[in-house]
């Protein structure tokens, strides 16, 4: 829960805070905030050991105006965490968010980045996740779709593992429903 608190306290700082660093640019650091609910560990690209749901939460920036980024496509960096409900892996997360949108107010969206985690990290307990290291590699995927110009509903998925740099690399996938408020 102390995770949860901080990010959403760092959130409200945010977004009521300075407009950002360049006082004539008019426009606040965060783009959007998504809060949703996920299947923890389901069974898709790992197998399923551990219960819960997990709540999560997550603040879009506004991309980076640098050069190298503009030539990435200019992802958003994001920050979140999800906190499970069962006690069982929570994660911290950071990386970048690159949206395409498509026909009909619907959009399609790619994730990576990296992740800490309170989970196991060998496989010493059986009912939960043996991960290998504290911190992972984070993969995701979105489709939503554009209710207003403020308001979506995406369908996410995300994967976190070690990418097989450690001998416990068990992996977990959480699949849910987000709804997100666009500044």
């Amino acid at each position: 829960l102390c995770p949860m608190v901080l990010i959403i306290t760092a959130a409200l700082v945010l977004i009521s805070g300075p407009a950002s660093a360049d006082p004539n640019s008019g426009q606040r650091p965060v783009s959007e905030i998504r809060i949703g609910w996920l299947a923890h560990d389901i069974d898709a690209i790992s197998f399923n050991r551990e219960d819960g749901s997990d709540l999560n939460l997550e603040v879009l920036f506004r991309p980076l105006p640098l050069a190298i980024m503009q030539r990435l496509g200019s992802p958003r960096p994001h920050a979140g965490v999800s906190v499970n409900s069962d006690g069982h892996t929570s994660q911290a997360y950071a990386g970048l968010t690159w949206h395409l949108p498509m026909a009909d107010n619907f959009f399609f969206e790619a994730m990576a980045g990296g992740t800490v985690h309170d989970g196991d990290t060998d496989p010493e307990t059986p009912e939960r996740k043996a991960l290998g290291a504290r911190m992972l590699f984070r993969l995701g995927a979105s489709v939503g779709y554009r209710v207003t110009d403020r308001i979506s509903v995406s369908i996410l998925f995300d994967h976190i593992s070690n990418a097989c740099l450690k001998d416990a690399n068990e992996g977990l996938d959480n699949l849910g429903i987000r709804l997100g408020y666009r500044f």
